[in-house]
């Protein structure tokens, strides 16, 4: 009899809200990743270990790009629409899209001198077509993310997943296979392939979010694109130290190591990354439900979801590391011979992203309460403790350095966050594992 209730209640959890829009996003998510894996793969096995790097390298740059042109307004659509909304706020048409492109191309003109030299600094490429579907792509990219964060904000996460994390990909898979059987392929045709098909995911994208424009948010005659900018600064900076998490890794090798090394190390981190699904599709409804828990300052239920996210995506960590760790090596063999020596580095990751599940979304909740601040002061701290270990490490131990210097910056967010958490929520480590019921709701 208790199993059936146990298994009663876990299909119900799978009827609520979240967990729908979890499955839809966690399906699209893995989707999108496994036609950028199949991306990786092929540029691998085109150009080699060297230009991969180099191509790595150039799309790094291009998302730090990306963000700083948007300036967090995608990510304040997701924290702000939700409050608005529970605070009774109405509807206002397509002020703030307007608002949004404007900034991103100006800001992509003013933008473009210190993005060549950056280019040029990491990776000495200096061709001029190379260089123009760069820039090119840099509002491409920032546009699809602010749609995304529109989406989120609106309640749309299965919309908001598709231009950029499948429709892209597919496309430029598409093109790229295009190429090669027809073709040769090199690093400025990869960049020139990848701008055609991010302005046609982004056209796509517009086309389908043309029934929303309607929903946006924040009345005209309170709110000036001045406060929109201000507002969005913590999310700007957010949004950086987000990307640095995952490329910082990269960046480092590309300094201190070679292209070759930083070719070698992709594999093995985008294999790793496939972990992150589950957190990822979690958040899609997750950081919107927190924001409007807090505007009605429904503090019992938040401390409800959060020991359930936290549950959730530590099992879900694990059984998917496992898996993982024990398929890496074929998986990686797939990139090439060259690939798979250093298949031992990803067990490192592994731990570090159960690392992070396990001490719960101290970071999400402080982002959509509120205190934003301190979730950038968090993972500008640990991204700052894995630059110094990076600086130290790799030098001497090559890729195995990075993927510490990851785990070593992981400690430090992980603990900053859990203290943060529990100094302003009243919700820490103990909090996100404790036993006690909270209000039963289907999520």
């Amino acid at each position: 009899m208790r199993l059936n209730a146990a298994a009663e209640r876990a299909i119900a959890q799978l009827r609520g809200p979240i967990a729908r829009s979890s499955i839809a996003g966690a399906a699209i998510r893995a989707a999108g990743m496994t036609v950028m894996f199949l991306q990786a793969v092929l540029l691998a096995r085109f150009l080699g270990a060297e230009n991969f790097g180099v191509v790595t390298l150039l799309l790094a740059i291009l998302q730090i790009a990306a963000a700083l042109v948007l300036g967090g307004l995608g990510s304040l659509a997701v924290a702000e629409l939700p409050a608005r909304t529970a605070q009774g706020w109405r509807n206002v048409a397509q002020r703030f899209h307007r608002y949004g492109f404007g900034r991103i191309f100006g800001a992509s003109i003013v933008a473009s001198p210190i993005l060549l030299l950056a280019v040029w600094f990491l990776t000495g490429a200096t061709n001029v077509l190379l260089s123009i579907s760069l820039l090119v792509s840099v509002p491409a990219m920032a546009g699809i993310l602010l749609s995304r964060g529109i989406a989120l904000g609106l309640g749309r996460p299965i919309t908001a997943q598709l231009p950029g994390e499948l429709i892209r990909p597919i496309l430029l898979v598409a093109a790229l296979t295009g190429v090669w059987t027809f073709g040769a392929l090199d690093t400025t045709i990869f960049m020139v392939l990848f701008a055609i098909t991010a302005w046609a995911a982004f056209g796509i994208g517009r086309l389908v979010q043309e029934t929303s424009a309607q929903s946006l948010f924040l009345p005209s005659d309170q709110t000036h694109a001045s406060e929109w900018s201000k507002a969005a600064r913590p999310f700007l900076w957010l949004h950086l130290l987000t990307i640095l998490q995952f490329e910082l890794a990269t960046l480092m090798l590309g300094l201190f190591a070679s292209p070759e090394e930083v070719g070698l190390f992709q594999p093995i981190a985008r294999i790793a990354m496939v972990m992150l699904i589950p957190i990822q599709a979690l958040g899609l409804a997750f950081n919107p439900r927190i924001a409007r828990l807090h505007a009605e300052n429904n503090q019992t239920e938040i401390a409800h979801l959060a020991r359930k996210w936290t549950f959730y995506a530590t099992g879900m960590m694990v059984l998917g590391g496992l898996l993982i760790g024990l398929v890496a090596t074929p998986l990686l063999s797939i990139f090439g011979p060259e690939f798979v020596g250093n298949h031992t580095i990803i067990w490192v990751l592994i731990g570090a992203r159960i690392l992070h599940a396990a001490c719960g979304p101290g970071f999400e909740l402080l982002t959509m309460t509120g205190h934003a601040n301190l979730g950038a002061r968090a993972q500008t701290y640990g991204l700052a403790f894995e630059a110094a270990a990076a600086a130290s490490l790799i030098p001497h131990f090559g890729m195995a350095g990075a993927a510490l210097a990851i785990v070593i910056g992981m400690i430090i967010r992980c603990a900053l966050l859990c203290l943060w958490s529990r100094q302003k929520l009243g919700l820490g480590i103990t909090s996100f594992w404790s036993a006690k019921r909270g209000r039963a709701s289907a999520a």
